[in-house]
């Protein structure tokens, strides 16, 4: 936790366990961690504490310690409103030509 506190805080989702797929499907989606306070609807905060059994105030007191970004947060990193947009679109798929295969793969097929 002490590395990964020094970082923004941003992950890929590839698989969406929440929906039940036993497989990886979708399209890949950006998320990013909460970085300051104000951020969490409290309704979602307290709603989160009670089902898991923690406390929000009680994980940062034990994380105090942590520090954060050596050079400090860069000022385009949490741009709050703005993010990236992933579209999945249909394309030709077209059959390289033979002498684009290795040999190896030539041979194997």
């Amino acid at each position: 936790m002490e590395k990964v506190c020094k970082t923004y805080g941003k992950v890929w989702h590839f698989w969406e366990v929440d929906k039940g797929y036993n497989l990886p499907l979708g399209i890949p989606r950006v998320m990013m961690a909460l970085t300051r306070d104000g951020q969490l609807d409290e309704g979602l905060k307290k709603g989160v504490e009670e089902r898991y059994g923690v406390s929000f105030d009680k994980e940062r007191l034990n994380r105090a310690y942590m520090s954060g970004p050596e050079h400090g947060v860069h000022p385009l990193a949490n741009g709050a409103g703005k993010g990236l947009k992933t579209e999945l679109r249909e394309t030709d798929c077209v059959k390289p030509p033979a002498d684009s295969v290795s040999p190896v793969l030539r041979a194997s097929v």
